[in-house]
């Protein structure tokens, strides 16, 4: 729309490569500063969704579930450093961060880097875990080649997308893994 009005108050040429240069600063900024969305469990959607749309989506205050919609690399893993700041400080009781990766189709090794330092921050002061829910298997395989082992103390865990629609994923990823800490999630 911006191309057109600009190619009819201007001229072509002019029009043109403003539309382009925008378009161009639209994709850096929404590849930068991605959606990222607290989930809730909707009873009634047998899901997680997003609480800002679904506000009676259950929460609870040991774990944050969020989806993280876009691929990782170096320009948005301080976007999420930082969503992660405020949503930790307003929870002092969390023990657990479990990132739904099923918006997420590459990593780059910087963002992979980035989230270590962002996974050995929150284990040595607040002894936070993070997860990793719903990772479709090329991220898998990149982060077992950046040296993410589910064996080492050093990694997050890492569970597989277990379901077509991702839907469930965060509630089959934490189910063996604590039990008694949500055993009313369902």
């Amino acid at each position: 729309m911006l191309t057109f009005a600009l190619t009819l108050l201007v001229e072509v040429e002019g029009g043109i490569i403003v539309g382009a240069l925008f378009a161009l600063l639209m994709f850096v900024w929404r590849t930068g500063y991605p959606d990222v969305t607290e989930l809730g469990y909707v009873e009634e959607e047998d899901a997680y969704l997003g609480v800002r749309s679904f506000p009676e989506g259950k929460t609870y205050p040991e774990v944050l579930i969020i989806r993280f919609d876009a691929s990782l690399y170096y320009a948005n893993v301080p976007h999420l450093e930082e969503w992660l700041s405020k949503a930790v400080a307003a929870r002092p009781r969390l023990k657990w961060i479990v990132i739904n990766c099923r918006g997420v189709n590459s990593v780059d090794m910087t963002a992979v880097e980035g989230m270590e330092d962002l996974i050995s921050g929150y284990r040595r002061r607040r002894r936070i875990e993070i997860l990793f829910a719903g990772v479709k298997r090329p991220i898998r395989d990149r982060l077992r080649r950046a040296g993410w082992d589910e064996n080492s103390a050093a990694s997050p865990t890492i569970r597989p997308r277990e379901t077509p629609s991702g839907q469930l994923a965060c509630w089959r990823a934490l189910k063996p893994v604590s039990t008694g800490l949500l055993a009313d999630l369902k």
